[in-house]
């Protein structure tokens, strides 16, 4: 019984070891099986090196017996070998290309040149089947979901639809502020940017659409006590004029830096002189003053909407500062800053009233009472003093005056046609004026010269010195010592 049972048991595992050679046999060859699945067929490759080597291989070459042959599964070595030969082929293909590159001549590259189309039409199609060939990859859900939306046709929302809208129009209407991101230029020159939602608007200035239509500086020259406190304060009633009152704008001019020198913030400072001298000022009618400048029923220290003209009144420091060669550069970087026109007045009066009632002002704080009271001054040394002061400033005037357009309004003129003279002022400033503001002014003007060299004891010296200045600058031709 032992015998048998041991018997039983070696037949057991010999049958055992039938079956795991067995089961291992034909999984190798199950393996091979599949491998040579996914390998391209003979025919694939026997057709691509026949057409390297320029056989012909289309249906109507080949014979009924190629026709009728149905190709059995290759071996794995002539599956090799034919891999083998197919890539040798391409490798010739491509040293054929290259000699063609390189030799330009013979009957070798017209060969060649000739069998290049077939030979990229042939790789053309194996790399086409191989993709056909090649297993297909499952899609995960996600992707799938993408090709789906990518297959659908894009749709906005209204929402989205507008606001893009919106952009085209604003770059159809205004395709400036688009490209400079929203800037604009405000009417002084500086650009300010438009805030984003939620911030509050931008600032503008009141006074900036004012200051948009001055197109005129207005200054003065000449000399002391000859008059144009009086002229200054008439323009400056006008409802578009702004005239400041001794503001030294040309020496302000110099102490300003870069970032000052703008329309904006030069015109502020003259309109801010302007509407103090009419409320502590000379023009002020709530201040005590000897004579008051202020006119009224008209526009003293404020304007109508908007001003035209803008300046100040300072003359005989004007004179001396543009006389040089310096002004000539001031009042072109003046025009050219600011974008105006500068005019300058030159007010002129009689020379020997004009340096006694200089002379009368030096020696007596009160010089007006002194004169009204028909005192005479007596003191020789203020007046040889203010003739030389006198004969400087014509100096200085009439230098300006030979580069510079220069418009003369003599006060004798002023007192004997105070409408008319006024006129041509807002003629040569390029305003109109009506007849209620040229009628408001002339009531502000003397209705006879102020002969103050009557108030003065004249030397010979001096008299002979002013006779010689008449004589010397033409624009003083008109007087003399017993004229107006």
């Amino acid at each position: 019984s032992n015998f048998t049972l041991w018997g039983l048991m070696v037949t057991v595992r010999r049958l055992l070891l039938v079956l795991a050679v067995f089961a291992v046999i034909s999984t190798a060859l199950l393996y091979i099986y599949q491998v040579s699945d996914r390998l391209p067929s003979v025919s694939h490759f026997s057709k691509s090196s026949a057409l390297i080597r320029g056989i012909d291989t289309s249906e109507s070459s080949k014979t009924d017996v190629q026709k009728e042959a149905v190709p059995l599964r290759p071996s794995r070595a002539s599956i090799r070998q034919d891999f083998n030969a197919n890539t040798e082929g391409q490798k010739s293909v491509e040293h054929k290309k290259t000699n063609v590159l390189k030799k330009r001549s013979g009957k070798k590259k017209d060969v060649i040149v000739e069998r290049l189309p077939v030979v990229q039409k042939d790789l053309s199609l194996i790399e086409s089947q191989q993709k056909q060939q090649a297993p297909l990859k499952s899609k995960s859900p996600v992707q799938k979901m993408r090709s789906v939306d990518q297959q659908k046709p894009h749709v906005q929302s209204k929402t989205a639809q507008t606001m893009k809208d919106k952009v085209l129009q604003l770059k159809k209407t205004n395709p400036v502020d688009h490209i400079l991101g929203n800037r604009k230029e405000s009417r002084d020159g500086s650009i300010s940017k438009k805030q984003g939602r939620g911030a509050k608007p931008p600032l503008v200035d009141p006074m900036a659409k004012a200051f948009g239509s001055i197109r005129t500086l207005v200054a003065f020259i000449g000399y002391p006590r000859s008059g144009h406190t009086l002229i200054s304060s008439l323009l400056d009633a006008h409802p578009h004029i702004a005239v400041a009152n001794e503001y030294q704008f040309f020496q302000k001019w110099l102490d300003f830096d870069d970032k000052q020198r703008n329309r904006l913030f030069v015109f502020k400072e003259l309109y801010k002189a302007s509407v103090s001298a009419s409320q502590e000022g000379i023009r002020s009618l709530t201040e005590v003053h000897t004579f008051n400048y202020s006119v009224p029923g008209e526009w003293t220290g404020k304007y109508d909407r908007f001003l035209q003209v803008i300046g100040d009144k300072h003359g005989p420091k004007s004179a001396k500062l543009l006389s040089d060669e310096s002004g000539r550069k001031i009042l072109t970087e003046i025009q050219n800053k600011l974008k105006v026109s500068v005019r300058l007045i030159h007010v002129v009066r009689n020379p020997y009233d004009n340096i006694a009632t200089m002379a009368i002002r030096a020696s007596d704080a009160y010089g007006r009472q002194f004169i009204e009271q028909g005192k005479i001054l007596k003191n020789v040394t203020h007046l040889v003093q203010q003739t030389r002061v006198y004969a400087g400033l014509l100096r200085d005037n009439s230098h300006l005056r030979s580069w510079f357009h220069v418009f003369d309004v003599h006060s004798i003129d002023l007192i004997a046609h105070a409408k008319e003279t006024l006129e041509q002022i807002c003629r040569y400033l390029h305003v109109e004026c009506t007849d209620e503001y040229l009628t408001h002014c002339a009531s502000m003007v003397f209705s006879s010269p102020s002969k103050t060299r009557n108030n003065v004891e004249w030397t010979p010296t001096v008299k002979a010195a002013i006779k010689y200045l008449i004589e010397k600058y033409p624009f003083l031709s008109r007087y003399s010592f017993d004229t107006d």
